[in-house]
C-alpha cells in the first residue's frame, strides 16, 4: 500500500501466503483512515504501520481502529481471513485479535517530532523518519 502501488486484492493474496509461513504479515497503510486500516486487518494483516502520525489524537485513532470494543472501535467479523476462517467463540476471537495485533506509528514530519505524544495503550512502536531520528520502542 504505502510506497508500493499495490491494492487490497494484492494485500489479500500476500496475507493468504503469509499464513503458511513464520513471518508476521504487516501492512503499511497509506493513511490513518479507519476503513483502510480495517480492510488490511480483515484481509489477514497481524500488524499495521501508519504514516505521518503528528498528534496524540491520530495515534489514539490508529490504535482504536485496530482494536475491538471495549479497547477500540473496530467492527467485529469472525470466520474470515484475519482469524484463518476459523469459527468459535466470538469473545475469544476478539480477545486474541486485540492481543496479537501490532501497531506502529511513523513520525515523519517536524510537526510530529515536536508533538507531546502520549502513547496510547497498544502502540508498540513509534518510528521516526530518517530525517528526524531512529525507531524507538514505546515503553509499556
Amino acid at each position: 500500500m504505502e510506497h508500493s502501488g499495490i491494492g487490497l486484492e494484492t494485500i489479500k493474496q500476500k496475507m493468504a501466503y503469509a499464513r503458511f509461513t513464520s513471518c508476521l504479515p504487516m501492512v503499511w497503510v497509506p493513511t490513518i483512515a479507519y476503513s483502510t486500516i480495517t480492510q488490511a486487518l480483515d484481509a489477514g494483516a497481524l500488524g499495521i504501520m501508519a504514516p505521518v502520525v503528528e498528534t496524540s489524537a491520530q495515534a489514539e485513532l490508529l490504535v482504536a481502529a485496530t482494536r475491538y470494543p471495549p479497547a477500540g472501535i473496530r467492527d467485529a467479523a469472525v470466520g474470515v481471513a484475519h482469524n484463518n476462517y476459523d469459527i468459535g467463540s466470538i469473545s475469544d476471537k476478539i480477545a486474541a485479535a486485540n492481543a496479537r495485533t501490532l501497531v506502529i506509528a511513523t513520525i515523519e514530519t517536524a510537526v510530529g517530532s515536536r508533538m507531546s505524544m502520549r502513547s496510547p495503550p497498544c502502540l508498540a512502536w513509534m518510528c521516526f523518519g530518517s530525517a528526524i531520528s531512529t525507531p524507538q520502542r514505546v515503553a509499556a
